[in-house]
Order: structure tokens, then sequence, then C-alpha cells
């Protein structure tokens, strides 16, 4: 069984392992979420019993207030003369701020030692809807947009070509040593190095162009759950290694848009012909996520004793439910 919960203290040295073996988006150097914050919040999901970490996410309110995030903004510009009948489009980059306020999902890792590529998919699945029926939960606490900054391609020696073919010709430091140094708050400070200027991407060598919006290779698990609940490319990428940004529009994803806060009622057993798949999140005072059977209808979810009990919760609570069936990925 997989449960989610909020992380505590005690769960720091693992999580700080995990994202440094198997980061799948945007590390921050924020201090650790404070227990009991609604906006700012760290997940995880763990096998249980034995309480390995299978993955972990943190969910911030707003991204670029305390200090400026910049990223390239992905456009496009025509160069035509029909008399000529010359038409071209340039990629064009731009460094900007867009994002400014908007809502981050981050500091993403995933465990693949010794687990299954399915069970990855379903820690993975379990974790980002425990996280939007949160965000569902608490509306009014985060944004209008949703976003999250993949990683980009590496070649083998872990260099990024984008970087090589544009930023190493503004800041002649290496970024992987500046990043050990001085985290990740070390973009805000080189990318106003940048040109402030757009810039053909056509001008760039060929390696840095093809990374311009794609994913390193172990984000593409993610990637997946993500466009399944309804997350795009935004046209925007990261200024060292060019990673996509992916956003939404929180009320239009799958698991917010559907959700429903209903009355949890418990019985003995539920009905195998009746009960259907769901993510059902307990919102009282110990938060914790389930994917489990159960019957959903009239503001009511009827659920099986033990899995009430995983949740910690008995009839007449509060709970934050996916509102239709999904695939467990």
């Amino acid at each position: 069984m997989m449960l989610a919960r909020p992380a505590l203290a005690s769960d720091g040295a693992a999580l700080q392992d995990l994202l440094a073996r198997g980061p799948l988006s945007e590390r921050t150097d924020r201090a650790p979420a404070h227990q009991g914050s609604v906006a700012d919040v760290v997940w995880l999901v763990e096998d249980q019993p034995g309480g390995r970490v299978l993955a972990t996410a943190r969910l911030a309110a707003a991204l670029g207030l305390d200090a400026p995030r910049f990223f390239y903004h992905v456009g496009c510009v025509v160069h035509a003369a029909r008399e000529l009948r010359l038409f071209h489009r340039q990629r064009t980059l731009f460094l900007s701020n867009d994002y400014t306020g908007a809502s981050e999902l981050c500091d993403v890792a995933l465990e693949t030692q010794d687990i299954a590529l399915p069970e990855q998919a379903r820690a993975l699945n379990l974790l980002l809807q425990t996280l939007l029926l949160w965000i569902a939960e608490h509306r009014a606490s985060y944004a209008h947009s949703l976003v999250l900054a993949l990683p980009g391609v590496r070649d083998a020696g872990g260099g990024s070509p984008f970087w090589q073919g544009l930023g190493h010709h503004f800041y002649g430091g290496d970024p992987s040593q500046a990043l050990s140094t001085e985290g990740r708050a070390w973009k805000g400070r080189v990318a106003p190095l940048m040109p402030r200027h757009p810039l053909y991407a056509s001008f760039l060598p060929a390696a840095a162009q093809a990374a311009i919006a794609q994913p390193h290779s172990s984000a593409r698990p993610l990637v997946d759950v993500l466009e399944h609940e309804g997350f795009r490319y935004g046209h925007h990428v990261d200024v060292v290694d060019a990673g996509p940004v992916l956003e939404a529009v929180p009320d239009d994803l799958r698991s917010i848009g559907t959700s429903l806060n209903v009355e949890l009622v418990v019985a003995d057993a539920v009905a195998a012909a009746e009960a259907v798949s769901h993510t059902v999140l307990a919102t009282g005072a110990q938060p914790r996520a389930l994917r489990l059977r159960a019957v959903l209808a009239a503001g009511r979810l009827l659920v099986g004793k033990e899995d009430a009990g995983h949740l910690g919760l008995a009839s007449g609570a509060r709970v934050r439910v996916t509102g239709r069936s999904q695939p467990p990925g």
C-alpha cells in the first residue's frame, strides 16, 4: 500500500538523499516547509508497511516574490517577402519574469532503485493527485497559474548543450560548480548577465537548438502524469539547460476540476461491483491520502473499515476526493 502524507522534520535526511539522486523538477534552496503551513508544503509518498519514501514534491504558493525568477520565453517571429517568395519562421528566446506570482510544483523526486516502472507511475500519480486535491481544498491560498520546471537535456558528461551554446558566452564559470557552492539562487544572479533583447535560436549551435524545451529522459514518467492531468508546455524554458516549463490553470486540471468535498461513511465492507478507484485526501489535523476503491454518491463516500483506518478517520469526517475514477498509472 502507498500512503501520501506531509513530510516531517524526521524525514529530512531521506528526502535530501532522494532529491540528490532522483530530481525530476526544479530544486529550490527554500528552508524546510513550516509544519502546519497550508501554502508552502512538502508531501511524500511512502510504502506501507516499511515506510520507504518513494516520491516527494514541494508545493509553493508563489514564485519570484522574494527574488526574481528568470526563464526564457520561446517565441516566434516571421520574416516574409511575397515578391521574393520568402517566408521564414524564427524561434526567439527572450529573458522574462513572466511566471512571477505563479504557484509552483518543485523539488519533485522519485525513487527508482529496485522499484518497477508501474510502481513508480503509481507513486507519481498518488503524489500529484494528492497535491492537486490539497490545492482544491485550500484554493484561495494558491494562484491562478501553476507551473513546474523540468530538467533539460544533458550530455554524457553532465553538461548542458544549451548552456554551452549560449550562457557560457556571458558567464565563464562552471554552472555545476556554481550550483554546488552558491545553491539554486545562483540562477537568479547569473540570469541578468544574459542578453536582454530577443535572440534568434538559429544563431545557436545545432545541439543547443535541439535541446530547447526538451526534458531530460529521467523526467518522462513525470511528464506523462502531468500531461494526463492537463499540464501543457508553456513556451518557457530554463536559463541553464532549456528544460521546458509545464503550466496549467489549476481549476482546469482533472483532479481539481472534478474533486468534491464529501462526508465519509465507513462500512465493514464495500461491494466490489459498485466501488471504483478514487484518490481520497483526509484534510483534518493529520492530512494524508490514499488511492482506494469506494462508492461515491449523494455527497457521501462509502469506504471499507480498513481503508478508513489507514486514513485515520471515522464516519462523519470530511474528505476531498477525485470526482471520477482515474487510471492508477
